[in-house]
C-alpha cells in the first residue's frame, strides 16, 4: 500500500516526512519513486509530531506515521495525532499505518474510524499479518477517501492479491476465537515481562504492540547468536537507528521465561 501510494501521489524531486527509527517500507517506497526522504528522531521512543512538521514545505506530499511504532511500540494518543494533523497543511496525504493496533488496548488510542470522519486527507493501513497470523500472504488494506484510494488503485498491478490468499483473509475474519486468545496472550504476558524487566532492572518501551522493545546490556549485534543458540529470536535494531535496543516477540509464558532464563545467564556470562 505505502508504493502504491507513493506511485500515485509523489513526483520525482517531491518528499515525504516520517520518524528516522520506524518502518523502513515508507523511506524505501519514497525512493522507489524518486522522491526524498525526510526524517526526524524519536523523543523518548515517540514520534515527534513538532519536528516532523517543521520539515514540511511545499513539495512534502506524504506523511507517514506508524501507530504504534513499529520497533518501540509506543503511540500517539488520539489527542497527539489529532494535533498532528492539524499542524500539517490540508494538502498532504497522511498515511496512518496500523499494522499492530489490533494489540492496543490503551484507553487513549487514537479510533480510526473517528479519525477518517473528521479528515478527508488521511488514510489509514492495516495487515493481516500480524493479529490475524498470515504473514506469508502479504494481505493487507487501506481505507481513505475516494479520491486516495482511486489513486493507489490507479498505481496497482492487477491481481495484486491473489485468490488463496484471498480465501485465507476471508478465513481469519471468522476466526474470532484466533484473534481473542491471541489478544488475552499479549496483554497477559506483555504484564508478566514488564514486571520481570523492572525487577532485573532493564529498559523498555511500554508497548501497545505484540513485542517488547527493551535494552539488554549490549547490542543485539553481540548478543544475537549467544540467544539463537538457546532456542529464542530477537530483532537486532541496529538498521532501525537503535543500535543498543532489541525487539523480542511476546511469546507464550514458557518463551518468555527461556528468554529471561537467558538473558540472566547472560549477565554471568559477560
Amino acid at each position: 500500500m505505502f508504493s502504491l501510494i507513493a506511485a500515485a501521489w509523489l513526483a520525482s524531486g517531491e518528499n515525504a516526512v516520517s520518524a528516522k527509527q520506524t518502518f523502513s517500507q515508507y523511506r524505501y517506497a519514497v525512493t522507489l519513486f524518486g522522491g526524498t526522504m525526510r526524517e526526524a528522531n524519536l523523543k523518548e521512543g515517540k514520534y515527534n509530531p513538532e519536528k516532523m512538521a517543521a520539515l514540511t514545505d511545499s513539495q512534502t506530499r506524504i506523511v507517514f506515521i506508524c501507530n504504534p511504532n513499529n520497533p518501540t511500540g509506543t503511540y500517539l494518543n488520539a489527542n497527539e495525532l489529532a494535533a498532528f494533523i492539524d499542524l500539517l497543511p490540508k494538502d498532504i496525504i497522511i498515511v496512518i499505518d496500523e499494522a499492530y493496533a489490533d494489540f492496543a488496548d490503551a484507553p487513549d488510542f487514537p479510533n480510526s474510524k473517528q479519525l477518517l470522519r473528521q479528515y478527508d486527507n488521511i488514510v489509514i493501513t492495516r495487515t493481516f499479518s500480524k493479529l490475524y497470523g498470515i504473514a506469508g500472504l502479504r494481505v493487507g488494506y487501506g481505507i481513505g477517501s475516494a479520491e486516495i484510494c482511486q489513486g493507489a488503485e490507479r498505481a496497482s498491478m492487477p491481481f495484486n492479491v491473489n485468490v488463496p490468499a484471498q480465501a485465507a483473509a476471508c478465513a481469519a475474519l471468522d476466526d474470532a476465537e484466533h484473534r481473542q486468545a491471541t489478544l488475552e496472550l499479549v496483554r497477559r504476558e506483555k504484564d508478566f515481562l514488564y514486571r520481570e524487566f523492572t525487577r532485573r532492572g532493564y529498559f523498555f518501551y511500554p508497548t501497545q504492540a505484540n513485542f517488547i522493545c527493551f535494552n539488554a546490556g549490549k547490542p543485539a549485534s553481540e548478543l544475537w547468536e549467544f540467544i539463537a543458540r538457546r532456542g529464542i529470536s530477537i530483532r537486532d535494531l541496529n538498521s532501525f537507528g537503535l543500535p543498543d535496543m532489541v525487539r523480542y516477540t511476546i511469546g507464550r509464558r514458557e518463551h518468555n521465561e527461556r528468554l529471561l532464563a537467558i538473558l540472566d545467564e547472560l549477565k554471568h556470562h559477560v
